[in-house]
């Protein structure tokens, strides 16, 4: 999958909890993207994140830190 096309749906997930307090934003998009993302863009995120991370807003960031914590 195009990795633009993953750190605009994930910032598109992080624009919707936005209006969350932050630790509940990013537990939040934490938890969409484990429930609707399968394992191959999860580790194509995690990686990016890791070696570049470029587009992405904070609390996708975040959450991905999470998401590679699992």
């Amino acid at each position: 999958m195009d990795i633009q096309k993953l750190v605009y749906m994930v910032n598109q997930i992080s624009n919707y909890f936005n209006s969350y307090p932050e630790e509940k934003a990013i537990i939040s998009i934490t938890n969409h993207i484990n429930q609707f993302w399968d394992k191959r863009m999860k580790n194509e995120i995690i990686f990016y994140a890791k070696n570049n991370g470029k587009g992405l807003n904070l609390s996708a960031l975040a959450a991905i830190k999470n998401l590679d914590k699992k």
